[in-house]
């Protein structure tokens, strides 16, 4: 192998086994939406005072179920590929889904070892819903930036300010979300992901 790619690569200095493969060729390659998803998509023009988590509640994820049992959130959409408590969605109903949603909580651990940039973080504003995210490993090297196309927290209290924050002026934050969707379907989607291979194999 000529590269190792995984959405996944701030903890390969740290791993012996995957040090050995040659830390050099390991790329980050992030998550992405096919292109119909985000591409050509109307950005909102109007967003309700409502906030949804959505994944899997599995008590690994604790800033993820944290955030589901808050009092400001409206909305819990337990969906999962893996979980086998969650519910699984075919692509095309999951993104519909999750299209219902103007606000939505991405969150997985406190761990700092298990800040993953998961896939709901390019999935959500693909649908032209607001981001609202806690912080994770390589968001800004995708591009996210709290403030301009998402919301971003840190912890638990910063957590209830954002939320806070949008629920008191949800019109305040649809060029935030529209920001978002413009990030997603210029960076990462299906065909942004295979021009970077052929780029990185020279082919």
């Amino acid at each position: 192998a000529t590269h190792l790619i995984s959405p996944y690569t701030w903890w390969v200095e740290e791993l012996p086994a995957l040090r050995r493969t040659g830390v050099e060729r390991w790329r980050q390659f992030p998550w992405w939406v096919p292109d119909p998803i985000a591409v050509g998509r109307e950005p909102r023009t109007a967003l309700r005072a409502e906030v949804a988590v959505v994944g899997a509640l599995d008590p690994m994820y604790d800033l993820r179920v944290s955030a589901a049992s808050h009092p400001l959130v409206t909305d819990v959409l337990e969906v999962s590929a893996y979980a086998r408590s969650a519910t699984r969605y075919g692509a095309d109903e999951y993104f519909d889904l999750l299209a219902e949603r103007d606000a939505v909580i991405v969150a997985f651990s406190s761990s700092e070892r298990l800040r993953v940039p998961i896939a709901k973080y390019v999935e959500v504003p693909a649908v032209g819903a607001l981001l609202i995210g806690a912080r994770a490993h390589h968001l800004e090297q995708m591009g996210f930036v709290s403030g301009v196309n998402c919301l971003l927290f840190e912890d638990h209290d910063e957590f209830e300010q954002a939320v806070r924050r949008y629920l008191a002026s949800p019109e305040s934050f649809v060029e935030i979300a529209a920001r978002g969707l413009e990030l997603v379907a210029e960076r990462h989607t299906t065909t942004t992901r295979l021009t970077a291979l052929r780029d990185l194999l020279q082919i």
